[in-house]
């Protein structure tokens, strides 16, 4: 990732080789399987990713390495493919069939079998605990997880230390995932067993969640 922000040559085509199929996969799955539109996107992403838009830094710096940047890839090759459909504005919230249809944060059956059982509950959690939020926890979660920002990026934003920026987010992260599962607990008639996965549940759902109701 580094080396594609400086324009490193074997960079630019390892990362064309492997991460290829993937838009085309993410999108085609996601939006459009049209050829042209799906290189229409490859190209508004590879722009975004290693020039940058209008005069703002390439967006591959925005990567922190925290997860794999296949992920990562494929969350901003949906986000890019939504907006070149819809002609929207980035920070635009999805809508909830769209937001179900997003590649899941991870292959576990158990996961997917209770978030189907409680998909509505899910929801007015997650909604009930951003709406306890304070402004500034709100607009850091959303300059993070829905306009891709690092945290230089929200220490700029704010002008603030870089220390104080990842003190927010950690905070806004961890009041969200909190009141999210006391929310989703007072809403179950689940036995103890099955209460025990209501943590794994909201941590696996959170930041698509968070991308969708902000």
């Amino acid at each position: 990732a580094c080396a594609c922000a400086r324009q490193e040559p074997l960079a630019l085509s390892t990362f064309d080789r492997r991460f290829r199929g993937i838009v085309a996969q993410a999108v085609a799955r996601m939006v459009d399987r049209d050829p042209d539109f799906v290189e229409d996107v490859r190209q508004s992403l590879r722009e975004k990713l290693f020039v940058g838009v209008r005069g703002t830094p390439p967006k591959i710096l925005d990567y922190s390495g925290a997860g794999p940047l296949d992920a990562w890839l494929r969350s901003a090759a949906v986000r890019t493919a939504l907006n070149l459909r819809e002609g929207a504005r980035r920070e635009e919230p999805l809508d909830d069939e769209l937001a179900d249809k997003l590649p899941e944060s991870a292959d576990d059956p158990e996961l997917k079998a209770l978030k189907n059982r409680c998909r509505r509950e899910l929801k007015g959690a997650f909604q009930a605990a951003l709406s306890q939020l304070t402004s500034q926890e709100r607009e850091v979660l959303r300059l993070n997880l829905v306009g891709g920002q690092s945290i230089d990026g929200i220490a700029e934003h704010f002008r603030t230390h870089r220390s104080t920026a990842a003190r927010w987010l950690a905070q806004a992260r961890q009041r969200v995932t909190e009141i999210t599962r006391e929310e989703l607990v007072a809403r179950l008639d689940w036995n103890k067993s099955e209460l025990k996965s209501v943590a794994r549940l909201v941590q696996s759902q959170f930041d698509l969640s968070i991308q969708r109701y902000l």
